[in-house]
């Protein structure tokens, strides 16, 4: 039932929002992170190549094309995996040298895979970590070259950009989501304990109050504000039982003399002065008991603003007159003089 509540409160629901945007910027970081590497590793790729094809052919034009079968067949094979491929063919396609076999004779720029018919005479294995990226150009007796490298190092690199970028993009949520369940099983728990104050006090225990941690936010606000309001709902509660008890004390003497009253006219059989006097004192007695409820029902009215009926037009010029006139005599005996200036009506 918590972890239900806690899922629905408005903290949590802000930290996904502001979750979902991190996610967003940190994506769009990703991306421009995954673009900048990778067309810097492949410019840096195609200029070497491009800079390799060039030199061979220059040197095929001006020393034959013996001088490239040559280069190509004298370059050291490595211990370990091939990184430089190479494939040259007559004008008729049929290979000269070269690591590389069944290449298709296309000019430009080429992306591709490598499989085991393409690999000649070499220790390596196909897969898909490894691939050819280079430039294929006829020369000028028609043969055809092609330059290029194994593009592991940019595979791998964009590999190892999107596993950490994924990493702690996963570990970022994670510890979002758990942050935000600690804040709102905190803001849930003090909401709880407003919650079970407010009914505390419902249920009678006026005294109850919610408690305040000092730290001046909106929830130590708002519960030093209802405290505040509940101080003074107790006060009121208070000055109603006083008011009830003055009034009960107040009634009590005069339904008092009322009830002696009628008691001893009934003990005086038949005589009609001790009656008419009993009735007398009775009325008397009646009319000063509703006297005091009208003048609650008035203070009643004056408290709730709903008092017109004793309304009436007031000349304020009268009422600052007899002020200044009781005031007056205090200012002269202080060795002062008040002095007024009322406009009549």
């Amino acid at each position: 039932m918590l972890s239900k509540r806690l899922f629905k409160t408005a903290s949590f629901q802000l930290t996904v929002f502001f979750s979902l945007i991190f996610a967003f910027c940190f994506m769009s970081l990703l991306v421009i992170t995954y673009l900048t590497t990778t067309t810097a590793l492949r410019g840096q790729m195609q200029t070497e190549i491009l800079s390799q094809l060039n030199v061979m052919a220059i040197e095929a034009k001006s020393d034959g094309i013996q001088t490239i079968i040559q280069d190509i067949n004298e370059r050291p094979a490595p211990s370990g995996r091939i990184t430089e491929y190479y494939y040259l063919s007559d004008g008729n396609g049929n290979k000269l040298a070269g690591n590389l076999d069944g290449i298709s004779l296309r000019v430009g720029w080429r992306e591709s895979g490598l499989s085991d018919s393409m690999l000649a005479k070499t220790d390596n294995q196909a897969d898909d970590d490894h691939q050819v990226w280079g430039q294929g150009v006829y020369l000028f007796d028609g043969s055809f070259l092609l330059v290029g490298q194994d593009a592991f190092r940019i595979l791998s690199a964009q590999e190892s950009i999107i596993n950490s970028f994924a990493w702690s993009a996963v570990i970022a949520i994670l510890l979002a989501a758990l942050a935000g369940l600690v804040v709102s099983r905190g803001f849930l728990h003090r909401i709880d304990n407003i919650n079970n104050t407010s009914l505390a006090i419902i249920d009678g225990r006026l005294k109850e109050r919610i408690p305040v941690r000092g730290t001046s936010d909106e929830i130590d606000r708002l519960s030093a504000n209802l405290n505040r309001l509940f101080d003074n709902n107790q006060s009121l509660l208070e000055s109603l039982k006083q008011v009830s008890a003055n009034i009960a004390h107040d009634l009590r003497t005069p339904l008092s003399r009322l009830r002696q009253g009628l008691e001893e006219a009934r003990s005086k059989t038949g005589d009609s002065k001790a009656y008419a006097a009993a009735i007398d004192s009775a009325i008397i007695e009646s009319d000063q008991l509703l006297a005091t409820f009208a003048a609650l029902l008035r203070i009643a009215q004056i408290e709730s603003g709903s008092r017109k009926a004793g309304f009436k037009t007031t000349s304020l010029t009268s009422i600052f007159e007899r002020v200044a006139s009781a005031y007056r005599a205090v200012a002269e005996d202080q060795g002062k003089e008040l002095a007024t200036t009322l406009e009549p009506d």
